[in-house]
């Protein structure tokens, strides 16, 4: 086709709608009809997206921990497509295929492949011959599609389904057609054959029921790929824009010292020669530079040398310990002499009022985040970004291409840690507030065991301290939506708890932006004394209430979702752009108590009122 442009979407966006998503367009720059295609895979990013300027091009990303924790030699920002200024006809783009293939007339209800509608040379879009005579009706993508838990996606069986349950002498012969007749919701959309000597019709009421598709085995399609491979699982019926049709999974680390500095922005495109070369092969790659930042060639070596043999003894299993330490500034990594741009903080004093919680908060100014997408799942959050849980990953790529897609957000928060001491005494006066957590717990083990095994470690650990961590997190993320004027869908966490060394018990909330220049200090400043004591006093208050109380506290409300006690929409859950456990362990009766249950809240005295 001629011109197969559709549209655009944000870059921070890919990461959301990366390979295997659907997305949907308008075709044409006006009155074009509807386009919904499926993100292409990684390879298709090489053919239409390569790096012009080889280990120089701006879309880059460099992050060596976590270039090290998945096994990639780079990140690749999401290309732009620049026409009004790139006058190099190799322009930047990414390729989609049309999903789903089965196309609906809105307006006689005709529902046929995508091949058998009407097309003109040069536009992605179809119509309908026969209801297009005065203006053009454009046919719209299908509904409905199926999918498994093993990440794969396919067209719904609609003339299966026609066959299976009125006529199964239904054939490719038929004509089919989905019209609403009569009643409300599914029952009413009636999917029927208009050939004359057939006639077959059902409704579609029970397609979304358990075993709707029995009979029906998932053929392993891939079409961000464009390959099938053996699957035993059973598909469910989705609709085609629904959440948990293409969950996407990230992994991500801060810019910490020393892996953000001017060292390390200058020698990252060495980095595979520093580290795999001889020693005059670093110092010929190494003088050069020096020299040109009036540096020590010997020191300049001593330090990467340093960097070297640090990133080869990391700890990959939990980036978090180096950025808890640095966050608590104990890293070790200080150097004077250098001016770090990515990575400022500034450690507050702590109001009186919250003194016995809080042990530090500290203005985290400027912050970069590299963010990468590692795979995706369908139907089923994943237990962790390495760990599926039930069903599989879907790939990004058929074969290891070397890298992950990944944005970088440059932002600024607040970090805060709890007082261990007081944890301590908090669980040992009241056991059963780890008796309330383990019930969580428990079914996050018997879950994790069944399908992935007794010996395979959970990637979490459930215990009343992160669970308590985490809801706080929720808490005061609610909070600063009012105070500091962001959107609560734009403002996130990392949460850092462990029992291991250094002993984490901390939250970063924080917020940022694709743009280079970051945000504009207005999350920060909600550190300041006054300000962060505000927050803590009236977050712990606001969750005293809940309008879905008393079904909320007492746990009622979470029965669909196992992994939550006291928690609901109307007090603790966040969109989930916010939440990195998809909005599970969370209680918030860990904060403020409950009487009934016995259980006692680590927030328990907190009755100073502030009004902010």
């Amino acid at each position: 086709m001629a011109n197969n442009l559709l549209g655009q979407i944000r870059r921070s966006q890919i990461l959301g709608y990366g390979p295997g998503s659907i997305i949907d367009f308008r075709a044409g720059d006006q009155g074009g009809g509807p386009v919904s295609v499926i993100s292409l895979s990684l390879e298709k990013w090489n053919e239409t997206a390569p790096l012009k300027f080889g280990a120089t091009d701006a879309h880059l990303i460099f992050e060596r921990r976590l270039q090290n924790k998945l096994g990639v030699t780079h990140f690749r920002l999401p290309p732009i497509d620049d026409r009004a200024k790139d006058t190099d006809p190799l322009n930047r783009y990414l390729n989609g295929a049309r999903f789903p293939q089965w196309l609906q007339c809105p307006k006689c209800g005709d529902l046929k492949p995508a091949k058998d509608w009407d097309e003109e040379f040069g536009d992605p879009s179809r119509w309908c011959s026969r209801c297009s005579r005065k203006t053009r009706t454009h046919v719209v993508p299908a509904r409905f599609v199926i999918a498994c838990e093993n990440s794969h996606i396919d067209d719904f069986p609609w003339l299966w389904w026609l066959k299976t349950r009125s006529n199964p002498k239904c054939d490719k012969a038929c004509s089919l057609n989905l019209e609403s007749r009569g009643k409300a919701g599914l029952a009413g959309l009636i999917l029927k054959c208009t050939r004359k000597d057939c006639k077959a019709e059902t409704s579609l009421k029970d397609i979304f029921g358990t075993g709707a598709l029995k009979g029906f085995p998932c053929r392993g399609y891939r079409p961000w790929i464009g390959d099938n491979e053996e699957c035993s699982a059973q598909p469910r019926v989705l609709q085609r824009g629904t959440g948990n049709l293409y969950i996407p999974v990230h992994e991500s680390a801060l810019s910490i010292p020393p892996w953000q500095d001017w060292i390390q922005r200058e020698f990252d495109v060495h980095w595979e020669s520093l580290v795999n070369g001889s020693d005059e092969v670093r110092k010929a790659i190494v003088t050069p530079l020096a020299n040109l930042h009036g540096k020590d060639p010997d020191e300049l070596l001593r330090k990467l040398k340093q960097r070297i043999d640090y990133i080869d003894d990391l700890d990959t299993e939990d980036l978090r310990k180096d950025e808890y330490l640095n966050l608590i500034e104990e890293s070790g990594w200080v150097d004077d002499e250098e001016v770090d741009s990515e990575f400022s903080i500034t450690a507050q004093v702590v109001a009186p009022s919250i003194k016995s919680f809080i042990n530090k908060v500290v203005k985290v100014d400027r912050i970069r985040e590299v963010r990468v997408q590692t795979a995706f799942k369908r139907i089923h959050p994943p237990a962790s970004s390495t760990h599926a849980g039930f069903g599989q990953f879907g790939l990004l790529s058929q074969n290891n291409v070397g890298w992950l897609p990944a944005i970088e957000i440059r932002g600024e928060g607040i970090f805060v840690t709890l007082s261990k001491k007081r944890i301590s005494s908090w669980l040992e006066d009241c056991p059963k507030i780890t008796d309330r957590c383990n019930k969580i717990r428990d079914i996050y083990l018997e879950e994790w065991e069944s399908t992935r095994g007794e010996n395979e470690e959970p990637p979490l650990e459930i215990t009343p301290e992160f669970i308590l961590l985490h809801s706080l997190a929720h808490l005061i993320i609610k909070q600063l939506a009012l105070d500091s004027g962001y959107d609560a869908a734009a403002i996130r966490e990392r949460i850092y708890s462990g029992s291991g060394a250094p002993g984490m018990c901390g939250l970063l909330i924080y917020t940022g932006s694709a743009d280079s220049d970051g945000t504009l200090g207005g999350l920060a400043r909600q550190a300041e004394p006054e300000r962060i004591e505000a927050t803590i006093h009236n977050a712990i208050e606001g969750a005293r209430w809940c309008s879905s109380d008393p079904l909320c506290i007492s746990g009622i409300n979470s029965v669909s979702e196992t992994y939550n006690l006291a928690a609901c929409h109307s007090c603790v859950l966040l969109p989930e752009t916010s939440c990195e456990h998809y909005n599970r362990f969370l209680d918030r009766a860990l904060l403020i108590g409950s009487p009934e249950d016995g259980i006692t809240g680590f927030f328990e005295g907190l009755t100073r009122e502030v009004t902010s």
